[in-house]
């Protein structure tokens, strides 16, 4: 228990030594060059810390299972994957005090969720993950940065109030199995603000766009899995009633689709990939919610390791973006082999993935849906590579500092869902097996060849944000009539024109009163 202890309190100790260094001139100009390192000592928690077992640390209780285990393991790698690609992306490779203060405590959050285990600490965590992001999205500081950064801050405090708000009704409530209907709603909401679930997405798809590429990455991989582990930590699959276990898969599958339909309509790769998101989280959400409707409590595993696959998955494919990826075959082949691996590429990391949350979808109308899913994500995946190769010609020759952790980011992503693919209970047969090496391939080989074939016909420009920028359209007349009556309300407030209308009134009352 000590060694673990010891372990965990590493675990946080180093990045917020590295934090403190950021305030201490002395050691200033070092910190960006370290931030790759800040996630290491995750690495020998994983290996030496003792699992399954309440670990405590005052004020917080931690506690390390296994899919909590898996997400951490996969954020961890590409915090410092991300970490160490920052310098590339900055003058002097240096990002500034601000980007690298926020890095940090997100970075402290990220790990933090998936070990948390009371109430406080999973609340002290998430919102260390949520709020300080606002300074990666917005970094920039264009007015494009900074209205993304609004939104993005929007839905996440709309998400925190949530939480604390069932958080609180959980605490007077301790040791209950079947939790109220509110309290399932409340929290339902709060973590589907955060994972981007339809129709609470709008601030993912701006916000990945403006923010520089590293944040891009670790936001879309890590951060936002942050709510997935809320799911899987606070709402009990056994006791939720199997109707709201329905229920989420509708709005998976909503967003599964909804997201693959919108991302066809963007050009930018970053864009894509943000719509990517939505879609891969909601397919989660669909899983998550079979399992509810089986009350199988072995879908957490399965949906964890899924997670980990996309963390690796989305954070290194919008590193492709930031190296150009698209210069050669050569240097294509691995970001085309990622972004197929989405959608279930045979021998892959993400057809481990698929697999392993197939038998929660059974044979039924479910899995018909998961396997429509499948298709839209490699078409999605094909227009993203098509993107990438047309954003190689407008671009330089991309740095090493760029192509290196890109390419780490790529090995890691094949090699580490190999590694800890036992744990999802798969067999050498289940993987290279030909009937399932064909269930695999050939959603893949239909949706490329729809995208191929779509790029043929001029879709619509869906602008970035959808929905919400629609919205804000719409009530462009009504603002503009409030910024009217505001100002027609400030010229009334003035003393002569308010006595001259006082007066007015008074002479009026007086004739009618006679």
């Amino acid at each position: 228990m000590i060694e673990t202890q010891v372990l965990l309190l590493a675990t946080f100790g180093w990045p917020l030594l590295l934090l403190l260094g950021v305030f201490w001139p002395a050691t200033r100009r070092r910190i960006p060059a370290l931030l790759g390192t800040a996630s290491w000592p995750v690495g020998a928690l994983m290996i030496f810390g003792k699992a399954n077992t309440a670990i405590p640390l005052p004020p917080f209780l931690f506690y390390l299972d296994v899919p909590g285990g898996i997400l951490l393991a996969a954020a961890a790698v590409f915090w410092s994957v991300g970490g160490f690609a920052i310098p590339a992306y900055f003058p002097q490779g240096r990002p500034g005090i601000r980007f690298t203060i926020c890095w940090l405590l997100v970075l402290i959050g990220s790990l933090g969720v998936f070990l948390a285990s009371d109430l406080i600490g999973f609340l002290v965590f998430y919102a260390l993950v949520s709020l300080p992001a606002y300074g990666l999205v917005a970094h920039d500081g264009t007015s494009k940065a900074r209205r993304a950064g609004k939104i993005y801050l929007g839905f996440a405090l709309l998400g925190e109030n949530l939480l604390l708000l069932a958080f609180v009704l959980l605490a007077q409530n301790p040791g209950v199995s079947e939790l109220h209907p509110a309290i399932l709603g409340l929290l339902i909401a709060g973590f589907s603000a955060k994972i981007a679930l339809v129709p609470l997405h709008f601030w993912m798809p701006p916000s990945y766009t403006v923010a520089p590429i590293p944040a891009a990455a670790v936001l879309s991989g890590a951060a936002v899995k942050a709510g997935i582990i809320g799911l899987l930590r606070f709402l009990p699959i056994e006791t939720t009633p199997v109707a709201w276990g329905e229920g989420l898969v509708i709005l998976g599958f909503i967003g599964a689709f909804y997201g693959v339909l919108l991302g066809m309509t963007q050009q930018h790769p970053k864009s894509i990939l943000a719509y990517s998101s939505i879609s891969q989280m909601g397919f989660l959400v669909a899983v998550l919610g079979m399992g509810i409707s089986t009350n199988d409590s072995g879908v957490t595993t399965l949906v964890a390791f899924y997670g980990a696959h996309h963390v690796l998955a989305k954070g290194a494919l919008f590193l492709a973006v930031g190296a150009c990826a698209a210069r050669s075959a050569l240097s294509l082949f691995p970001a085309a082999v990622l972004g197929l691996g989405l959608a279930g590429l045979p021998l892959t990391g993400g057809a481990l993935a698929k697999l392993a949350v197939k038998a929660p979808f059974g044979y039924g109308p479910a899995f018909t849906l998961a396997t429509l899913a499948a298709i839209g994500t490699a078409m999605l995946m094909t227009h993203f590579l098509f993107r990438l190769i047309h954003m190689r010609k407008e671009q330089a020759k991309p740095s090493l500092g760029k192509l290196f952790p890109w390419l780490a980011g790529a090995v890691f992503c094949i090699a580490l869902p190999w590694i800890i693919f036992p744990v999802v209970g798969l067999s050498a047969a289940d993987i290279f097996g030909m009937e399932n090496i064909w269930k695999t391939l050939w959603p893949v080989l239909i949706g490329g060849a729809m995208a191929v074939a779509l790029r043929r016909i001029r879709l619509p420009h869906i602008p970035v944000g959808d929905m919400f920028c629609f919205g804000s359209i719409i009530l462009r007349p009504t603002r503009c009539l409030a910024q009217t009556v505001e100002r027609l309300n400030h010229a009334l407030c003035c003393w002569p024109i308010a006595c001259s209308l006082l007066l007015v009134i008074v002479i009026v009352l007086f004739l009618t009163a006679h």
